[in-house]
């Protein structure tokens, strides 16, 4: 028993792990790093494996969740899609089951002592909001100076850009959309932060603000509309939220020091800024890399950087826009969409598990057998597995079985949650519907990502089921007070 408590302590500590591997994680979605995060990650993953099986056969704490029992049954399907599809990668599905079950039993279940877990959110926020500081700024200094590079990846033949290239910055991410994101992602980390923390230093408040600068920044250059959608989910949750809870709205309100009048033109204000502001910004910042830069503008790979109105001869700026105005709306996304429906009616109960169809070779994989047009096995090979949809990847990879079972999941504790919100009058109302805007904010954004499942070793995807299973057990324990208060 004595050896079983250090090794709880140690080795099956599970905020350890939350904390090495948010960082790797973190790394890995940066590919000018090199790939130094391959190894540690693969550590974190036999790392994590170990702690699944203690969680789930000793301290059993999924089944003391809220509806944990239904993350069990998806770990059970997903383990039988595995062995459906044992012939087309028996081990890359095990390597999905061993990331899921991560996902369900050591990053979603949080102990009881909701005290404890909020500071090892605060923790967490901490961590990422300093790598993505660090990411965002190298990110804006290449965009200053119009670097451009390209570095290799994981998968052979397949490059990746880095820098300020093709209008839009890359920086040190792998596309201008992830490091957008994770941008987003540090800054409502830094108001979970700000919400809990009243008293901070003024150098803590520098270093907040600094990063919320730097990742505005990064956003316009990136020109993401994945995230612009995520921003407006995030806002227009928060103000319903603000709308149908009149003790959240009062606890806004009292904690900005705001009228309502008053906050309802800075919302106003906000959203002009999203809608309208970002074109005007990315006007502005164009001029930036002919201040810092006199020399002519090429990338490293001699492809010229396009300036704007180049037809007016104006060559005081360079575009920064997310694709030419006659491109296809979805950046290529529907023919991928197109492709993977056409993939799962072929194996709908139970999907296919792995989903990068084309991992080995063109011919030895799931879907030599399956009548498909060249332009559906072009896209499938282009998406290398990341259906850019979070629903999609979830219903290709676990079949309508698995889509069912998480999605009844999270639909039944949407509903408890949003159900003890409403009334809800305690001092933790304010980061309760922090976590619920942001919750809602990264479903919007897998409707053109996938973060959450089934996209390995994804940073956003810990903080997301972190931050799920600390509202659920906040709210549970709400809920038995009012319950306790009412007898």
């Amino acid at each position: 028993m004595g050896i079983y408590s250090f090794l709880d302590k140690t080795l099956l500590n599970k905020f350890c792990f939350r904390m090495v591997n948010l960082f790797v994680c973190s790394i890995y979605f940066m590919p000018s790093t090199m790939n130094i995060a391959d190894i540690p990650t693969k550590i974190c993953f036999i790392w994590g494996g170990i702690i699944a099986i203690n969680e789930l056969f000793v301290k059993r704490s999924v089944f003391k969740m809220k509806y944990g029992v239904l993350l069990f049954l998806v770990l059970v399907s997903f383990a039988i899609t595995s062995i459906l599809n044992r012939d087309f990668g028996l081990i890359r599905n095990i390597y999905n089951l061993g990331y899921l079950a991560i996902s369900c039993l050591v990053l979603f279940p949080v102990g009881e002592d909701y005290d404890l877990e909020m500071k090892n959110l605060i923790k967490l926020s901490n961590l990422f909001i300093c790598l993505i500081l660090l990411a965002g700024f190298i990110s804006i200094i290449q965009f200053c100076f119009i670097i451009s590079y390209h570095v290799p990846t994981g998968i052979p033949g397949l490059l990746a850009r880095q820098g300020f290239m093709e209008s839009r910055l890359f920086g040190v991410y792998t596309s201008p959309n992830v490091g957008a994101f994770f941008g987003f992602v540090s800054v409502v980390c830094s108001l979970f932060i700000i919400s809990q923390e009243k008293e901070r230093s003024k150098k803590y408040n520098v270093f907040l603000i600094t990063n919320g600068i730097i990742q505005l920044l990064y956003y316009i250059l990136s020109s993401s509309r994945g995230v612009q959608i995520t921003i407006y989910a995030f806002l227009l949750s928060f103000f319903f939220l603000m709308f149908v809870s009149k003790n959240f709205r009062n606890r806004v309100l009292t904690f900005l020091k705001l009228s309502l009048k008053k906050f309802i033109v800075g919302a106003i204000l906000v959203l002009l800024f999203f809608s309208l502001g970002v074109d005007f910004s990315k006007s502005v910042l164009s001029y930036i890399p002919l201040v810092s830069n006199n020399s002519k503008l090429v990338s490293n790979n001699g492809n010229p950087i396009k300036k704007v109105e180049e037809n007016k001869g104006d060559d005081s700026k360079i575009t920064i826009e997310h694709s030419e105005p006659n491109a296809e709306v979805s950046s290529g996304r529907f023919t991928i969409w197109k492709a993977a429906i056409t993939v799962w009616k072929h194996r709908p109960i139970f999907g296919y598990g792995d989903i990068n169809f084309y991992h080995n070779s063109p011919t030895d994989n799931a879907l030599s057998a399956l009548h498909l047009t060249d332009l559906d096995r072009k896209e499938l090979k282009r998406s290398h597995g990341n259906m850019h949809n979070g629903y999609l990847q979830v219903l290709l990879s676990s079949g309508i079985i698995g889509f069912l079972l998480i999605y009844l999941f999270y639909g039944l504790s949407f509903f408890y949650i949003f159900k003890n919100f409403l009334n809800r009058n305690d001092n933790q109302i304010l980061i309760a519907g922090l976590m619920l805007s942001f919750l809602v904010s990264v479903f919007a954004n897998e409707l053109v990502e996938a973060h959450i499942l089934f996209n390995k070793r994804d940073a956003v995807s810990q903080i997301f089921w972190f931050v799920f299973g600390l509202l659920i057990i906040q709210t549970s324990k709400y809920s038995k007070i009012r319950k306790s208060e009412s007898k």
